[in-house]
């Protein structure tokens, strides 16, 4: 077997990267995994933001819940966001002191029930003497979470029970 070596006059063929190129990639690279951090730090910070609002809807449920298991003394439940709940005798008084506990989860965290009793002609049922009107409002803070706000966040539910 003969070897045909083959040469160019001047000119020198080679294949493969160059280290520049090599460099602009791995600039490139890092600039995309830098943005790829970013928005996980994003993602779990918000992360957090929606846990703690989604909590506060599930406190307001819960509390409207054990009104309307106890309707016939829902104007006992009427409380501040600065009452605390220490007595335990009535049923109402125990749910206010459990679901109290349970906004001293979130950060800040404090509620308000407010019970205005309405006439029988506004209620649903015809043979229910009265009603009342509740507005539950649930407030918390988002400085759990870095960057979160201190000023207080609402929420703010009216029904009729």
């Amino acid at each position: 077997m003969s070897r045909i070596k083959s040469f160019s006059l001047g000119h020198n063929v080679e294949s493969g990267f160059s280290l520049l190129e090599v460099l602009i990639t791995i600039v490139v690279v890092a600039i995309g995994l830098l943005g790829v951090a970013g928005m996980q730090v994003t993602s779990v910070k918000l992360n957090r933001v929606a846990e703690t609002r989604s909590s506060g809807v599930i406190y307001v449920a819960d509390i409207l819940d054990r009104m309307r298991a106890n309707a016939l003394n829902a104007s006992s439940y009427s409380t501040t966001f600065t009452t605390a709940a220490t007595t335990d005798t009535t049923q109402a008084e125990r749910d206010l002191r459990d679901w109290k506990t349970s906004l001293a989860k979130l950060p800040g965290g404090q509620g308000k029930i407010e019970v205005v009793s309405s006439d029988a002609a506004l209620c649903e049922l015809p043979a229910i003497s009265r009603c009342f009107d509740v507005t539950v409002t649930v407030r918390w803070t988002e400085s759990n979470v870095v960057g979160g706000s201190s000023v207080p966040t609402e929420f703010v539910t009216k029904t009729r029970i």
